[in-house]
């Protein structure tokens, strides 16, 4: 049997530095985050005060139900114009009628004056009303284009919310034994702060 000697390091075949991504207070520190101690893969380790991300997450979740509420009331409305706009434009037709008949009937000496511009005005009016409501009905989609914008901030402020509750936890990637702890239960900790180091 032939003994060698040798001189080197022995290296961890996966070395990882764990870092905090987010500001808190430590709440909890697993038992088996301690050095020399083994911990399996997706065994949390630590986790960050999490109250105050929560109300944000809910914040930002009613800030996007909101909106959403918005979009769908702009929905109904862009609906209830198109029937108004189809009731306007009967309204139109029944009084234009009823003008162009009062001329005849003017022209006849049947009727006065008076009464024909009366229902020139009522059809004018008819008129009126429907040209507003078209205009409305126009500026439909730029709303929608504006409210189909802030639900895209709104959706990746609630997104982020998300995030920023799940960076809150610190699980292990895999199966390893913790080599060196930097931090306790109680400790305010910021984002990027070196916390410990595991091996494979």
């Amino acid at each position: 049997t032939m003994n060698v000697e040798a001189y080197g390091t022995v290296k961890a075949r996966e070395d990882m530095k764990l870092v905090a991504e987010v500001n808190g207070r430590v709440e909890y520190i697993s038992e088996f985050f301690d050095e020399g101690c083994f911990v399996k893969k997706g065994t949390l380790i630590l986790r960050i005060d999490q109250r105050e991300f929560k109300i944000n997450v809910k914040m930002a979740e009613a800030n996007l139900k909101q909106l959403e509420a918005k979009i769908e009331n702009l929905n109904q409305e862009t609906l209830n114009l198109k029937e108004n706009i189809a009731i306007a434009k009967n309204n139109l037709e029944i009084s234009e009628k009823e003008y162009s008949r009062f001329q005849k009937l003017a022209r006849q000496n049947i009727v006065s004056k008076t009464n024909m511009e009366k229902t020139k005005r009522v059809c004018l009016k008819d008129l009126s009303s429907l040209k507003e409501l078209e205009n409305q009905l126009k500026l439909m989609p730029a709303r929608k284009k504006m409210l189909g914008a802030q639900k895209i901030l709104k959706e990746a402020s609630y997104d982020r919310a998300l995030l920023e509750l799940a960076k809150t936890e610190i699980t292990t990637p895999f199966d390893g034994r913790v080599i060196e702890k930097n931090i306790m239960t109680g400790e305010y900790v910021r984002n990027s702060q070196y916390i410990g180091r595991i091996y494979k």
